[in-house]
């Protein structure tokens, strides 16, 4: 694979800034071309001042064409595609699709963040799979490096947990029998901001599950996905689910006290917060089967929740998603041999002074009977990453460096088939509204 040197960035986003282009400044990298909206101009040119790595052209598109499905020619009167080595697509994932067909048409290697695409609003959610299919469709023509950037499979700490699990079951002919995930994501969102976002919106209708979500779907998927040797036909996936969407956690966190602590602008009457009942997900609980014949089973639940504790200021601006805050545990467990359980807390951004490291344990228990198998294996963050590295930052980091040296950084687009697969079936429920019943 070739390296990249020569590359277009669509979108000078907060991610871009702060996760992104120190490495490709260190890296002295050329940014032929940026893409971006008018609206954000003065604020990228901004950013770009005093820095070594800044882009030799640039076009900003009119706001009006920030979900365009083909932009081919204005592409091109800026660049000769030949002389291009890779893309970094950071945009809304609505707007991702045209680059990635124009990517894959000139065999031009692509990096983008998660998810692959989004819809503009709910009644059209089969869009991801469609898109996905297109994109695939595309590549067995045109094969193309594109990577999908899903830290995780490059955390250190996951990828032993990965190892280790998959050493287990190989020796104990074991499958795993059930998973739970949970992420707490603690974005603090006014209702103003729910209905004026575009920086992660809910007004088109998805929400955390197509956010920091993907991630633990990705999770999911991969763990289901080391059952394979245990399955002898193709296995089926059934869920259950239970969601929260702004206006019902607007009312159920109390609109006037919640706002008065972020000094919010507007008071907004009943009437006016009508259209979050329309918005994307702040909470979704995901119960679900996969199945293998009736004889086969693995239970799961993924539980995102955008509704837990927050460091957010008065102070400070929604849009670079300050005060997020990351709890994540997971508890896989292997029948009666073998339960791991995975615990990641953001401490230091709680009280840095007395925990200035993020937290991330590993817990293994093993049945006494096996021989040779320790009971009990515990391992912290010290084992796996550098004292004053962040863990997902780490993640990241690796697999753009496995990109810019021409590999798939363990994420190439066409492993996220079950995602999708599970992303549509998920959306098909939400559409259908399904409510509990209460006796």
């Amino acid at each position: 694979m070739k390296k990249i040197f020569n590359f277009i960035l669509v979108g000078c986003g907060p991610h871009y800034q702060k996760h992104y282009h120190p490495l490709l400044e260190e890296k002295g990298l050329n940014m032929a071309l940026l893409i971006d909206l008018k609206s954000r101009k003065d604020e990228i040119g901004g950013f770009f001042e005093g820095k070594k790595l800044k882009p030799k052209s640039s076009i900003y598109l009119d706001d009006s064409m920030r979900d365009s499905r083909d932009l081919s020619p204005i592409i091109e009167s800026a660049v000769d595609p030949k002389e291009i080595d890779g893309i970094l697509l950071c945009t809304e994932p609505k707007a991702r699709y045209a680059y990635i067909m124009w990517a894959i048409e000139n065999q031009i290697p692509l990096y983008m963040d998660k998810p692959i695409s989004a819809f503009l609003d709910l009644e059209s959610s089969d869009t991801i799979k469609k898109d996905f299919e297109e994109i695939t469709t595309a590549l067995k023509e045109h094969p193309t490096n594109i990577v999908v950037s899903c830290q995780r499979r490059m955390h250190a700490g996951y990828q032993w947990i990965f190892s280790h699990i998959q050493r287990f079951m190989e020796k104990y002919h074991v499958p795993i029998t059930s998973i739970d995930i949970q992420f707490s994501g603690g974005i603090w969102n006014l209702p103003e901001e729910y209905l004026e976002r575009e920086s992660h919106p809910f007004k088109y209708g998805y929400g955390i599950l197509l956010h920091s979500g993907y991630h633990y779907l990705d999770l999911l998927t991969s763990l289901l996905k080391l059952n394979a040797p245990f399955h002898k036909e193709t296995p089926k996936k059934e869920y259950q689910l239970l969601k929260r969407e702004p206006y019902e956690q607007t009312h159920t966190l109390g609109k006037e006290s919640l706002s008065h602590l972020l000094r919010s602008k507007q008071d907004l009457d009943e009437k006016a917060l009508l259209p979050l009942k329309d918005h994307g997900e702040t909470d979704l609980f995901i119960t679900g089967r996969e199945t293998c014949s009736s004889k086969f089973s693995t239970l799961f639940s993924l539980r995102l929740i955008g509704t837990s504790l927050s460091s957010r200021s008065p102070k400070k601006s929604l849009l670079k998603l300050d005060g997020k805050l990351r709890q994540e545990t997971v508890t896989i467990h292997l029948g009666t041999l073998c339960s791991v359980h995975i615990t990641s807390l953001p401490f230091n951004k709680i009280d840095p002074k007395g925990h200035p490291i993020e937290n991330f344990d590993i817990t293994i228990m093993t049945s006494p009977i096996l021989d040779g198998e320790k009971t009990i294996i515990r391992l912290g963050r010290e084992d796996f990453f550098p004292p004053d590295s962040s863990l997902n930052r780490e993640g990241r980091k690796r697999q753009l460096l496995s990109f810019l040296e021409g590999g798939d950084g363990a994420s190439p687009i066409s492993s996220h088939g079950d995602n999708i697969k599970m992303l549509d079936s998920i959306y098909a429920l939400i559409k259908k509204d399904l409510s509990p019943s209460f006796a």
